[in-house]
């Protein structure tokens, strides 16, 4: 998909509006502050162009290029081709990771989030149920339609995860072992499950009449959307939860205050070392949506320092997560004092950056920020 300049939208759409400010009213003093007229639906269409269905597309593609991929090992498992289902998986992580801080529209359905990535799992339920399914050879998780009505721990990337470098994954290469052979049936249909529902999710924003269209045609008989502005708003919310998520869950629950009490097991896709890159790539997604390029080319002049204030903080985030991936495996950097040190300090420009989205950047636009779906009830 081509990408969508989003200053030429700007420049139509201000046009369109001709000039006009909006007042906005002050909390403290109940005064009323002049805010330039923002377009709204350029950046809509923006970020659906740059942003959004190319995620979905480029995951619906990787889920099935990943399904192939199983099919050929459980059709003639040796190490090549092991090797490759382990590749198609990275790529399908960090496909995910692109998209994962879109936690609105047809995602939501039928707990198809969930369904792809059930984490966190703070009990290990998820896993528990993965190695019951391996142990028993439960012929109903060799089909996807069948494997589908199950949990959704067993059906998504946390248990393709342990089908491939879990324990016992070194049986896939072994096509006479029985065990070998169930496991890459079992990870045939969890592929398959992935692609399925990344296929119905893309299916549901793109159709005529489907997700995008009400997010392109706001307005006061949309039954999701009465306003560009609102939809700006979910855009504006996913990018400050997703850093949100990524500082407190990713990096600050699993470093703990010291390298010796350090869990690196909290984190997500520890087992295959993907844990780094797909924070990085979670992080590549919000600067695309709301960086200089995106969301915040659309600024007012005298607000435009905030883009340059998120490129620069993410920059420098993704550099010292750069150094930690190139360090070693994620265990072993979790617990090195250097290393700890660099994930300690990456939370500092994180949570400046969850400040910013949470306040000065709405505020320029003149929108009001609600419920934050992360800190609970």
């Amino acid at each position: 998909m081509a990408r969508l300049p989003i200053m030429t939208l700007l420049v139509a759409g201000a046009l369109a509006l001709g000039g006009f400010t909006r007042a906005l009213a002050d909390d403290e003093g109940g005064s009323q502050a002049q805010v330039p007229a923002i377009a709204f639906k350029p950046i809509v269409d923006a970020a659906l162009a740059n942003v959004l269905l190319p995620g979905y597309e480029a995951l619906a593609a990787s889920a099935a290029e990943e399904a192939t991929r199983l099919s050929d090992l459980c059709l003639e498992a040796d190490d090549a081709r092991l090797a490759a289902a382990r590749e198609g998986f990275r790529d399908l992580v960090l496909a995910w990771s692109r998209i994962e801080l879109v936690r609105f529209g047809p995602v939501r359905d039928r707990n198809r989030y969930e369904r792809v990535f059930f984490w966190p799992d703070p009990r290990g339920r998820g896993l528990q149920q993965v190695q019951e399914i391996l142990a028993t050879q439960d012929p109903a998780a060799l089909a996807v339609a069948s494997l589908r009505e199950k949990s959704v721990a067993v059906q998504g990337l946390p248990a393709l995860e342990f089908v491939l470098y879990g324990t016992g994954s070194e049986a896939l290469v072994y096509a006479a072992d029985p065990a070998g052979r169930f496991r890459c049936g079992f990870g045939k249909a969890i592929a398959g499950a992935i692609a399925a529902t990344s296929q119905e999710v893309l299916s549901d924003w793109t159709r005529p009449d489907g997700y995008a269209d009400l997010m392109r045609k706001a307005g006061a008989d949309n039954p999701v959307y009465r306003s560009h502005g609102e939809v700006v708003q979910d855009l504006i919310k996913a990018a400050r939860e997703q850093l949100q998520l990524v500082r407190d869950l990713k990096i600050a629950n699993v470093i703990e205050a010291t390298p010796e009490k350090a869990q690196p097991k909290r984190a997500p896709f520890w087992r295959s070392n993907l844990t780094v890159p797909a924070i990085r790539a979670n992080i590549d997604a919000v600067l695309a949506l709301v960086g200089p390029d995106g969301i915040s080319a659309a600024l007012p002049a005298d607000a435009a320092w905030i883009g340059g204030e998120i490129a620069f903080e993410l920059a420098q985030v993704d550099g010292v997560l750069a150094r930690v991936e190139d360090a070693g495996p994620w265990e072993d950097e979790v617990r090195d004092s250097d290393r700890h040190k660099d994930l300690t300090y990456v939370l500092i420009p994180l949570g400046d950056i969850v400040s910013l989205l949470e306040d000065d950047y709405p505020g320029a636009f003149g929108l009001i920020m609600g419920f934050n779906s992360l800190d609970g009830d």
